[in-house]
């Protein structure tokens, strides 16, 4: 008799990651009126950050948590798509860096 293994993850800690990362890309491009839902967000509750660095902050906690816990289902999406947000974050900060210094 063969025994079948369950290759199945479960929900669990790391399946969070996902969705912060999802949360997180809706907060920085989702435009209403003119506005970021983060610039939004961040008015309404008179909370004096800038919403980019609010967003950063998700998708980091985003991949600590999917990469801690990769044997949850959708860890690794969340840790995926984090990078991907991050790794953007990072060029943009660079050509930024690199237009102020020659132009």
């Amino acid at each position: 008799m063969l025994m079948e293994k369950s290759y199945s993850k479960t929900l669990g800690i790391g399946s969070i990651s996902f969705l912060i990362s999802i949360f997180a890309a809706i907060f920085m491009c989702l435009d209403i009126n003119g506005n970021k839902l983060g610039e939004s967000f961040m008015n309404v509750f008179n909370l004096p950050a800038a919403y980019g660095y609010v967003g950063l902050i998700l998708f980091i906690f985003a991949y600590i948590i999917g990469s801690k816990n990769k044997e949850d289902k959708f860890a690794k999406a969340g840790v995926q798509l984090s990078k991907i947000f991050i790794t953007i974050y990072i060029v943009f900060i660079i050509i930024g860096l690199i237009q102020s210094l020659l132009f």
